[in-house]
């Protein structure tokens, strides 16, 4: 599995709908009434929200910046440079002010997130087309490396996070998000099975890495510490400095309590497959710090577990079958590979043990 492939991890839908429907949808295709069909403001729509944020006149709107169901606009007025995020429909009020909530918290304890502005009205966000939108000022920075600074850099920021966070309220749960809970994974497991009619020999082999994964997990999972997780912890998720220190964190529609554990894991498994950028492993957990016994023995389980994720979710994808398919030709190797002795070894080896 390459880089490439981890950046799946922005096209996972929960959409049930589509399930057997044997037809791929791009996301610029799917129907107005779809929660992932991306709303996409004109022009005069702009104008009508930068008075709503306060932001002067639109000069130019820059075009889209990416992502695959958010919509990213930088945009110019005559006060400065914004981006413009119109969410997709799996955003929640609820959500997004739990949200802000944290970032708050994050603000005060020196972390550089990158906050929403706050509308005329005080609100964090506005509607547009019964989707949310925030705006947060333009970055010039520049994106992650594969250098050692900015790796050491992602451990560092996370660990931070993580401390800062540890006993922040728990709070409203994402409507989606990449963190594999054992409800999603057996939710999506039961759809391969009983709606999506993958073939039985494909079936059995999710299953079986589902049951050697999980058997570990739930007997070690209650001993491992447990904060406010990013929960899409990724090198595209910051900008960096000339110097390769982080100057903001992005991305927060996935914010919930959980293991720390998991964003640990969920870098490593972007960083991993690639046999070649061990040394980019080493250097993140060299940049997190001390983590404890528990963790480190359940860390290989717990990147088996994020890799697990992609499986088992095949089912809310367009065309699960095909998915499946390329899902386990990705993923499978790497399981097995992480559940190994010699992949145990390698992974507890980035410790310098």
């Amino acid at each position: 599995m390459s880089m490439t492939t981890s950046i799946f991890v922005f096209m996972i839908i929960k959409c049930g709908h589509y399930i057997g429907g044997g037809v791929i949808i791009t996301s610029s295709g799917y129907p107005t009434s779809d929660p992932l069909f991306r709303c996409i403001p004109d022009n005069s729509e702009l104008s009508m929200l930068c008075k709503d944020f306060g932001l002067g006149d639109l000069i130019i709107n820059h075009g889209d910046l990416g992502g695959l169901f958010n919509v990213n606009l930088k945009i110019e007025t005559t006060k400065g440079l914004y981006v413009i995020r119109v969410t997709s429909g799996l955003s929640s009020e609820q959500h997004i002010k739990y949200t802000q909530r944290v970032i708050s918290a994050l603000q005060i304890a020196k972390i550089p997130v990158l906050a929403p502005l706050p509308n005329l009205k005080g609100n964090y966000y506005s509607k547009y087309k019964e989707r949310f939108v925030q705006i947060t000022p333009y970055i010039h920075a520049q994106p992650f490396e594969s250098t050692v600074a900015h790796i050491k850099a992602s451990g560092r920021i996370l660990r931070k996070m993580h401390d800062a966070l540890i006993h922040f309220e728990s709070g409203s749960l994402p409507e989606w998000s990449n963190y594999p809970s054992t409800e999603i994974l057996t939710e999506g497991l039961t759809l391969l099975q009983d709606i999506c009619k993958v073939p039985d020999g494909q079936l059995s082999r999710v299953k079986q890495l589902y049951e050697r994964i999980m058997r570990e997990w739930d007997d070690k999972n209650e001993e491992l510490p447990s904060t406010i997780i990013h929960g899409d912890w990724h090198v595209w998720n910051s900008l960096h400095d000339s110097d390769g220190e982080i100057i903001v964190v992005m991305d927060f529609d996935s914010f919930q309590r959980a293991e720390r554990i998991h964003d640990i894991a969920y870098m490593l498994w972007v960083i991993l497959p690639d046999r070649q950028s061990n040394y980019l492993g080493k250097a993140f957990l060299q940049g997190y710090g001390v983590i404890s016994q528990a963790e480190k023995n359940l860390l290989p389980v717990a990147i088996a577990r994020a890799s697990l994720f992609f499986l088992c979710t095949a089912s809310f994808t367009p065309d699960p079958a095909q998915e499946l398919v390329r899902q386990l030709e990705n993923q499978e190797p790497f399981i097995e590979w992480l559940l190994s002795a010699d992949g145990r070894s390698e992974v507890k080896g980035l410790f310098g043990c």
